[in-house]
Formats: C-alpha cells, sequence, structure tokens
C-alpha cells in the first residue's frame, strides 16, 4: 500500500490544513449564527408592533431556526462536502491519509511484536539513533541488567520482549540497576505493555515506561512520516 498524494486527489497540502480549520470553525459560526438570529427575532417581537417588522422577526427566526437544525442534525463535514468542491477534494485525500497511517500502524505492531529479544534490543537502538540519541547495545553476554546506552551512559534501557505484561519485578531490577551505575533515567521498554503494579512502582520514579505505542510513537519523531 503506497502513501496518497495529495496531486492524486487535485489538491494540495495547504488545502488539507484548510479544510482541517474549517470543520473546527463551523459549529461554532453555525451556532454563533443561530444565536443572534433568535436574539435579532426576540429583539424585534419584543419591541415592535409594527406588521413588517414581526414578519421579518418571523423570517429571521426561520431561517435561523433552519440553521441551528442543520448544526444539531447534519455533520459540519456533509454540509462542507455539499457546498464547497475545494473542501470536498482535500476531505477525500485526508481520508486517504488516514486509512494508509492506520494500515502503517498495523504493519508496525506486527513487526515489533514478530522481534526476538536481541533484534528488539537492536531495532529499538536504531530508532533511538533516528530519534536523536547516541544510543549503544550492550553484549547480551555481559549486559548486567543494561541492553541499551543511551548518550555515553546518561540513560539506560532495558528491554522486554515477553509475550505478556511486564511485572513489577522487573521494574525494581532495574530501579536498583539505575541507582549501581547513577544514571540520570532508565527506561523500561516493554512490546507487551505492563501491569499495574508497575505504573504504581514507577510513579515517583526516573523510570520511563516506553510500550508499543511510545515505541512507535518514537520511531515516528525519528524519521519522515508515511
Amino acid at each position: 500500500m503506497n502513501k496518497p498524494s495529495s496531486a492524486d486527489f487535485g489538491t494540495t497540502e495547504a488545502d488539507a490544513r484548510w479544510a482541517a480549520n474549517l470543520e473546527r470553525r463551523l459549529p461554532v459560526v453555525l451556532f454563533l449564527l443561530s444565536a443572534g438570529g433568535w436574539a435579532i427575532y426576540g429583539l424585534v417581537t419584543a419591541t415592535s408592533f409594527h406588521p413588517a417588522l414581526i414578519v421579518l422577526g418571523l423570517f429571521l427566526g426561520f431561517v435561523f431556526c433552519f440553521l441551528t437544525t442543520l448544526f444539531l442534525m447534519i455533520p459540519a463535514e456533509l454540509l462542507l462536502r455539499l457546498a464547497l468542491p475545494r473542501y470536498r477534494r482535500a476531505q477525500r485525500y485526508r481520508k486517504a491519509l488516514e486509512q494508509f497511517r492506520a494500515w502503517w500502524l498495523r504493519t508496525q505492531k506486527e513487526f515489533w511484536l514478530s522481534l526476538s529479544g536481541l533484534s528488539f534490543e537492536h531495532e529499538l537502538a536504531a530508532v533511538f539513533r533516528r530519534a536523536g540519541y547516541k544510543a549503544e547495545v550492550t553484549k547480551a553476554s555481559d549486559d548486567k541488567g543494561v541492553d541499551i546506552w543511551l548518550d555515553g551512559g546518561r540513560e539506560i534501557v532495558q528491554c522486554k520482549a515477553h509475550g505478556k505484561p511486564v511485572g513489577p519485578g522487573v521494574a525494581r531490577e532495574l530501579y536498583g540497576t539505575l541507582l549501581h551505575f547513577r544514571a540520570a533515567r532508565a527506561t523500561l521498554a516493554s512490546v507487551s505493555g505492563f501491569t499495574k503494579g508497575v505504573y504504581d512502582y514507577v510513579r515517583d520514579k526516573p523510570i520511563n515506561l516506553m510500550g508499543l505505542e511510545e515505541i512507535i510513537a518514537l520511531q515516528e519523531k525519528g524519521v519522515e512520516r508515511p
């Protein structure tokens, strides 16, 4: 599956940003219009007994009631698609990007879950490097509880490619390793996540928990997004 291009949809990246901003603003604009219309209607009917002004007030009330109904019953996105060809093209492109991103994320999750312990360490070290860190994988035979050194030992990383969430025992061991090496921070990376006990244990400690979502997020920061 290839990344869609804005040109394929007859639009541009600037139009895509414009469409997103328009979606955010339209509900507010419709609400202000409807509220203003009802305010005018109420003011006219309360202060005048002239038939023409009353008819005008009723007309404004009907118009803005209609706008309110559109605001409440029809999604803003549909209104924009019906009214603006430029928005339609940009929206088709944005939808295609969303579908591509969802597919890309699925492939990344499958990739990380398929790795062995050693492969996980090397792949994660590569992700750290692309994100701007100096990362060095330790030798498996003598890692002393550290799988990856970051920035010359300022931070240590321990990797777990287990099939189940990591428990607090691993976090306790990592904290002991952090104190032993006098590192500033430690990161515990696990493709299968963590139990609640781990989150409770690291709450007041300089330990960063990196699950699959965080790994993929760091991967995206270090390379051009797909």
